[in-house]
């Protein structure tokens, strides 16, 4: 009998030695891998794969059958039907095709899945029976991973966001008027009408922390607003590593005069990459990555503003057919606003804001008339009819006073905190 005993607590010491094999995938991806949960874990190294379980229960997925020495291993036929659903819907061209699945207590772990799958592998999670179930560890966002920058189809795969089941994560809209995150790529070797097309970059996002955001990718397409939900705010937060950033700041990549640099920022920290971010931490890049998706995003499915503009224009002697000059939209003149002829394109001192709606309109209805045209221009080169000539003619919206303010603080403090790349 005292044999018999001995026999079987040797056998549940060497299952859960087995559990928690350093060697095992999970074991690399969670630190604390139990039996039941580490058979199901597709290769979530360094917080990357299809999936990855938090935790383990140690031997408890096994149970007797029928005998002292023999073991039937109870959790096999779940984790068999769930790693064959899960690896038959990884499917995914963009990070937005896919999403996390389970739970930190007592599911399979986590899983990264086709956005239209996320519904049937949540409920296998939640289906988990007792004692399969894994149990804390790290948290993971989903990516779309591709073999390579060419490829237009990838399978949905893991990251770990840097923290722990049980951890709250920072909140980006946190109900203050501040500008919670931002991003923007800034000109390189620019025209001199930048300073006054672009005061906030060539592409630029800011959100602030009641989730309303302004967007826009050329000044001549506008600039974009909306509010976003709660879960795209959280999508958005865990894609651009807004509890990451602190970690990664810094100047990265290479000193190139010629190019803009690309920076992500909050109010206490700022990323800049140019020419690449070589030599910057784990997940910067991909982050960064990410950014022109994003800002496709938020202006796809925002609205235009349609408040006021401002404008510059500058006498042009460019010989171009008839055909290419555009009429003046208002009844006055060029010569009738002041600050609106200029000899300078910089924008730095006084330029003509149109505040009527229909002048404001009408301004806004021609540039996007010209950049419907021809997407390339960047400008807008019109005759009034008075007999002076032609222009080339700049038009941009304002945004309102307070946000336009905030914004172009944000990130001057951003780039203040940003030294030259070595």
């Amino acid at each position: 009998m005292r044999d018999s005993w001995l026999a079987v607590v040797m056998l549940l010491l060497v299952g859960c030695g087995e559990s928690r094999s350093p060697g095992g995938a999970a074991g690399e991806s969670a630190g604390r891998s139990g039996a039941a949960g580490s058979a199901g874990r597709q290769g979530a190294e360094g917080g990357s794969g299809a999936m990855a379980a938090p935790g383990g229960t140690g031997a408890a997925g096994r149970s007797a059958a029928g005998s002292g020495d023999q073991w039937t291993d109870m959790c096999e036929p779940h984790r068999s039907t769930t790693s064959a659903f899960l690896a038959a819907h990884r499917d995914c061209a963009v990070d937005a095709d896919c999403t996390v699945v389970g739970s930190c207590s007592g599911g399979f772990g986590f899983a990264a899945v086709s956005a239209s799958a996320a519904e049937q592998a949540q409920a296998l999670s939640d289906a988990t029976p007792n004692g399969c179930g894994a149990f804390d560890g790290p948290q993971y966002r989903a990516v779309c991973e591709r073999a390579g920058s060419d490829s237009a189809a990838g399978q949905c795969a893991l990251r770990e966001q840097g923290r722990a089941c049980g951890e709250a994560a920072p909140e980006l809209c946190d109900g203050s008027d501040d500008i919670r995150l931002g991003f923007m790529l800034g000109g390189g070797f620019v025209p001199s009408s930048y300073q006054f097309t672009n005061p906030y970059g060539i592409v630029f996002a800011a959100i602030d922390g009641h989730c309303r955001y302004y967007a826009s990718r050329n000044y001549m397409e506008g600039t974009y607003s909306s509010t976003l939900t709660a879960d795209e705010a959280a999508q958005l937060a865990d894609d651009l590593g807004f509890d990451r950033i602190d970690s990664w700041a810094g100047h990265h990549g290479k000193n190139c005069p010629d190019a803009g640099g690309v920076t992500l920022a909050t109010t206490t920290a700022a990323l800049t990459c140019v020419c690449g971010c070589d030599g910057a931490p784990a997940g910067a890049a991909e982050a960064i990555q990410r950014l022109s998706e994003w800002a496709a995003r938020l202006i796809e499915q925002g609205g235009p503003l349609d408040g006021a503009v401002s404008a510059l224009a500058e006498p042009s002697s460019a010989v171009l057919p008839s055909s290419m000059v555009r009429a003046w939209p208002l009844a006055q003149p060029l010569t009738h606003y002041p600050g609106l002829i200029t000899d300078s394109q910089t924008g730095s001192g006084p330029v003509a804001r149109f505040e009527q709606a229909a002048d404001a309109k009408s301004l806004r209805d021609l540039r996007n008339a010209t950049f419907a045209a021809d997407a390339t221009l960047q400008s807008i080169l019109v005759n009034d009819g008075s007999g002076t000539g032609n222009y080339q003619l700049y038009v941009r919206d304002e945004l309102p006073s307070d946000r336009a303010t905030a914004i172009r603080d944000f990130f001057d403090a951003a780039q203040k905190r940003q030294p030259p790349a070595q």
